[in-house]
């Protein structure tokens, strides 16, 4: 079955703990038409449990890029009159792209404009978060047959200027990238608690549980119970959790937003 993806994930973390994660994008499946999401998670507050989610034909938010950042705008025909989304990211340090995997049967090309970015985002309830945040977005096209792991561990970590980001493969192709403010590592380490590098180390806590369900659902909402295919039927895990950098640079803690994908 063919499958064609792009997807936009940005995030935003208030010092008091308070952390929003965005999903934008469209994707298509098979014979079924394109579809268009997006998705809030505001964690933790009691306030939200991971709405408002729409799915649509139509497109409802888009990410407009610059050269400074990014911008969240939600598009007329999501809100009737009232408040809309809109947030700002502007970039503290140059983007990263990789093409993750060129095969005929299947390509996976990463961008991410800003590994570390002074944010602020403006809720549907008119509520503001403003704080450190990141954004990337992950184009996937071709057969999900032809995907070559069954493991991917993926994080960020921002403090300030000073940033870390990790995409992990296992269990089948085995590859791994990790940047540290903007520049390739190579880590020795990915896992839950820590990512290690010959000159660093990133300590996590254990933190909160984010997001824990099936894939298809994050991806593709309620048209995802006519995804049969197995490989996106994985269970997702996702935690917001404080962290230490240490390296040669000094020590300093900021906030990882990370996790695990695994499909059996």
């Amino acid at each position: 079955m063919r499958f064609g993806l792009q997807k936009w994930y940005l995030d935003c973390s208030e010092p008091s703990g308070l952390a929003a994660i965005i999903y934008v994008g469209q994707a298509r499946v098979g014979w079924l038409p394109t579809f268009h999401f997006w998705e809030t998670l505001l964690r933790p507050d009691s306030r939200d449990t991971g709405r408002p989610r729409r799915v649509s034909v139509r497109p409802l938010v888009r990410v407009v890029e610059a050269p400074d950042g990014l911008s969240l705008q939600a598009l007329p025909e999501t809100t009737s009159g009232a408040p809309r989304p809109f947030g700002r990211w502007a970039g503290r340090r140059s983007g990263l792209r990789i093409v993750l995997i060129d095969h005929p049967a299947l390509r996976i090309e990463w961008r991410c404009p800003c590994p570390t970015a002074s944010v602020s985002f403006r809720l549907q309830d008119g509520t503001t978060i403003r704080g450190e945040g990141y954004a990337e977005c992950l184009s996937l096209a071709g057969s999900l047959a032809a995907l070559p792991f069954r493991e991917l561990r993926w994080g960020r970590f921002v403090a300030g200027a000073r940033s870390v980001v990790w995409i992990d493969w296992s269990r089948g192709l085995t590859r791994r990238w990790v940047f540290v403010d903007g520049r390739g590592v190579d880590a020795s380490v990915v896992s839950a608690e820590s990512v290690e590098w010959p000159k660093g180390h990133l300590t996590i806590e254990s933190g909160t549980i984010i997001r824990d369900g099936s894939l298809s659902e994050a991806v593709a909402g309620p048209f995802g119970r006519w995804v049969r295919h197995p490989l996106i039927r994985g269970r997702e895990t996702k935690w917001a959790s404080l962290a230490r950098l240490e390296d040669a640079s000094g020590v300093v803690d900021g906030r990882v937003i990370h996790e695990v994908v695994r499909w059996h």
